[in-house]
């Protein structure tokens, strides 16, 4: 990528990873107190009516990445006319989304009782979910305009609006939850806070970009929307399927296993989570430098920063999902108590699962930005119908409880996303797949030696109790997977790109820093 556009890369980056590390601060305090106060059974339905409302949120349909597609020529090109137009369309579509979801989630009121197994939940489950779902309607009617800033790359706007917002969102609901002991008004506060957050992000792209409401009634032309919709169908069944594969599991294990079995495995999609949004945010600074990058149709150029960006992920997937691994029970052990572990088995699929869903960000960010969502229809009706019908065969005849739905989405993601959504990079970059499965089994054999080093090195620690059990599995995975990596790696273009990209961000966080203290 050019000066520029790591510049603003880093710049998004690192206002997304700051934001993100408070978050996830502000996050695991607030859980703590949640789970003191109102216990498993909400924790299940905290993840259960989450997940509906993702169900819901396939009302989207897919047109925000498409329309940012679209939006990249006209940035570059600085057409305020064809900006305007664009957002002018994410403006209506959006409203009909927000009615879409609230009437779509309103009819599912009388059929909760169905999703819900082994808890006792009362008269206050319809008003708990009528607060999900309004929390969930809201934002469509304001978040449409942040996508302008995505491809201004001036996505750190987003990151700092995001940072206290939710800062003061989870002060409040802790002491709400001290307070009251309530999960309803907790879920008011957040409901408040969503909406102001929407609001600030709103009036700053009014005060940014006042040509937009100059220009509040241009139409895009019938050939852009045309493409728009063609595009749009075609991310819609990329949503299905991501819904299909995430989403469908929390309901999959809230009806046919228990909601109390889905609270104690949302202990564990926290730190997944957590993981994974710190992650997205990372790279989520690069998508409008990307987009710029396709837009010159450099495919030499483009296949070196894929594959420099691609070492980068694996390195920080690698980390996160073995890391995760080999701490995660010692740590919930000393957080809430051994009652809330799950099996090693289950354990090892949660990780494995995280450890393929991280390593396709790079691939998911290049594809998006070369617009192949019709090419990727076809994977992701696959990989939506073989991880539904694999999890409801190993959940419901062969029994196999939490440890199918989760063998289900792994079987499914290496059918489907682990070689097709790299074959069309490679194919567009005219480079053989042969590079990929070759650097690809070098990756995973990194992973797995510095898997099984950490987790021999770190026996005979399990004598001398929970705490230093879990200090030194975090010590020997943090040493471990950074020693294999970078020896291995030492002497390649990608890590002298690492090493270089560390420094400007280095100098990135020292910027941010000054500006907030």
């Amino acid at each position: 990528m050019s000066s520029s556009r790591t510049d603003n890369s880093i710049k998004n980056s690192v206002s997304a990873l700051f934001g993100q590390v408070i978050y996830v601060l502000m996050s695991f305090i607030c859980r703590t107190v949640f789970i003191a106060i109102l216990g498993k059974t909400y924790l299940g339905f905290s993840g259960l009516f989450g997940n509906i409302m993702s169900l819901l949120a396939l009302a989207e349909g897919g047109i925000g990445p498409a329309v940012l597609y679209s939006m990249y020529d006209r940035v570059s090109k600085g057409d305020e006319k064809g900006i305007s137009a664009l957002m002018n369309l994410y403006r209506r579509a959006y409203f009909k989304i927000g009615i879409t979801v609230t009437l779509s989630g309103a009819c599912l009121i009388p059929f909760l009782g169905f999703f819900v197994s082994g808890a006792d939940y009362g008269k206050e489950l319809p008003i708990i979910y009528i607060l999900y779902l309004m929390n969930a309607s809201a934002g469509y009617f304001f978040v449409y305009k942040k996508y302008i800033l995505i491809a201004f790359q001036k996505s750190y706007v987003l990151s700092r609006i995001f940072i206290v917002s939710e800062v003061l969102q989870k002060i409040f609901q802790i002491a709400v939850l001290y307070g009251t002991g309530s999960f309803i008004i907790y879920l008011i506060i957040q409901l408040i806070f969503s909406f102001l957050k929407n609001y600030a992000v709103s009036e700053y792209v009014d005060i940014k970009y006042p040509y937009l409401k100059k220009y509040r009634a241009e139409a895009a032309d019938e050939a852009v929307r045309r493409d728009i919709s063609g595009n749009i169908r075609a991310t819609f069944v990329g949503k299905l399927s991501s819904a299909a594969v995430s989403s469908t599991d929390n309901l999959i294990i809230s009806a046919f296993v228990s909601t109390a079995v889905l609270g104690l495995y949302s202990n564990y999609m926290l730190f997944v989570s957590a993981i994974q949004q710190m992650l997205s945010k990372i790279f989520e600074g690069i998508v409008g430098s990307v987009g710029n990058l396709a837009a010159s149709d450099d495919g030499e150029r483009a296949y070196t920063v894929m594959k420099r960006v691609w070492f980068i992920n694996y390195w920080l997937a690698a980390f996160a999902s073995l890391t995760l691994y080999v701490t995660v029970d010692p740590f919930i052990e000393l957080w809430i108590g051994k009652e809330y572990i799950l099996g090693n088995k289950v354990v090892f699929l949660i990780c494995l699962n995280l450890f393929m869903r991280l390593i396709r960000i790079t691939f998911l960010i290049f594809n998006e930005a070369y617009g192949h969502f019709k090419k990727l229809r076809i994977k992701c009706i696959a990989e939506a119908v073989i991880n539904l019908v694999a999890s409801l065969i190993f959940v419901i005849p062969l029994k196999m409880g939490l440890f199918g739905v989760l063998l289900g989405t792994t079987l499914s993601n290496l059918c489907t996303n682990f070689w097709y959504e790299p074959y069309l990079l490679y194919k567009r970059m005219n480079v053989s797949m042969r590079e990929y499965f070759f650097e690809f089994l070098k990756y995973t054999a990194l992973i797995i030696a510095s898997g099984v080093a950490t987790l021999y090195l770190c026996r005979p620690f399990s004598d001398y109790g929970a705490i230093s059990f879990f200090a030194a599995r975090l010590t020997a995975g943090v040493f471990f997977i950074n020693a294999f990596i970078f020896g291995a790696y030492f002497f390649t273009d990608e890590f002298r790109s690492l090493v270089e990209l560390i420094k400007k961000t280095f100098f990135g966080i020292k910027k941010q820093y000054d500006k907030f203290c």
